[in-house]
């Protein structure tokens, strides 16, 4: 019976910090945000993403340093996407033409640490990856939460995903297609 109870106790140690890293993790409790832009024709792009915090800046110093944990990272983004981007129309998004439709959201980071914005979506069963190469640039403010803003552009049709983490952001151009 001692032995029982002592394997029992072995297991329920091994287990309590694997279940106290989930419980407390820094991302447990995220908020959801929401946002969209109409533009004039009536087309509108709807942005939904999980706000998720950077715990000062390890997970960061983490991806760049250590292959194995960026290949964890690369897996999780891949399975978990961040949010979601609904087009209802061909839009040209950094340069890229990207169909309508319901895109995942991720950001994947490259050999060297340096990051990824990865659209998902699935076709004919198969999950296909629309990528651009992040080319982030240090700003002033610092943010503790991932920031994702759509903001209305300077020409007709036309709005930029502004994107921010930690003190690192970009913008991206979204444009509505060419008529005639």
């Amino acid at each position: 019976m001692k032995i029982l109870c002592l394997n029992i106790l072995l297991a329920c140690s091994l287990a309590l910090p694997a279940a106290a890293q989930q419980m407390g993790s820094i991302n447990r409790e995220t908020p959801t945000v929401e946002s969209s832009i109409e533009f004039a024709g009536g087309a509108k792009v709807e942005l939904s993403y999980r706000a998720l915090s950077f715990g000062e800046g390890q997970f960061m110093k983490r991806v760049k340093e250590s292959e194995q944990f960026r290949n964890m990272v690369t897996q999780n983004a891949k399975a978990n996407p961040v949010g979601t981007l609904k087009l209802p129309a061909t839009m040209m998004i950094g340069g890229q033409e990207v169909a309508a439709g319901e895109y995942g959201i991720h950001f994947i980071p490259t050999d060297t640490g340096d990051w990824t914005l990865t659209f998902s979506h699935k076709q004919e069963g198969e999950l296909h990856l629309i990528q651009w190469p992040l080319a982030l640039q240090q700003v002033e403010t610092a943010r503790q939460r991932l920031a994702m803003v759509l903001l209305a552009g300077d020409e007709k049709g036309s709005a930029i995903l502004h994107l921010h983490f930690g003190n690192m952001a970009v913008d991206i151009d979204v444009l509505t297609p060419k008529k005639g």
